[in-house]
């Protein structure tokens, strides 16, 4: 059964690697006031407020990729515990809305599914390469999936024709 699409929920730390290069900033920064003065200068505030600012927006961005690296870790977790559901079946009520992005929907065996590019989060589906024809009336499936409120997060999809 070939495979279409897979999430890749494989948490890697190089999420992180772009912070080395703030991280050296700072501490030239700190080590060479020289370079600090100039930019405090430039931007018209006190050293010790740009080291502040700059800490506190290094931190900001660091808990966000943080964040991140927990959600993908998350999935990850649940795909190895199978706590995920899956469905099989031929694509029946399929319809695409262009407005702002393109939106898809589909039922298959009773599961609504619904996605846009621009709405979908990048770990999942959201047919982005639906110039292909893949996903169409009467193609039959088996989606794997995260149901997380109303909303149905397609991770995997197989083709079974």
């Amino acid at each position: 059964m070939p495979i279409y699409f897979e999430s890749n929920f494989d948490p890697n730390i190089d999420l992180f690697v772009w912070f080395i290069p703030y991280i050296l900033v700072l501490f030239i920064f700190y080590k060479v006031p020289f370079l600090l003065s100039i930019f405090s200068d430039l931007l018209s505030v006190s050293s010790r407020q740009l080291l502040i600012s700059y800490a506190i927006f290094m931190l900001l961005i660091f808990l966000l990729q943080l964040t991140n690296y927990l959600e993908v870790a998350g999935y990850k977790s649940k795909v190895e515990r199978s706590k995920f559901r899956t469905t099989e079946g031929c694509i029946y009520n399929f319809s695409v809305t262009e407005t702002r992005s393109r939106t898809e929907s589909f039922t298959l065996n009773n599961v609504t599914f619904s996605y846009s590019a621009v709405g979908t989060g990048q770990l999942f589906f959201a047919n982005r390469q639906f110039e292909d024809g893949v996903i169409h009336e009467g193609r039959c499936l088996r989606v794997s999936y995260f149901t997380k409120g109303r909303t149905n997060k397609i991770f995997k999809v197989q083709l079974l024709d």
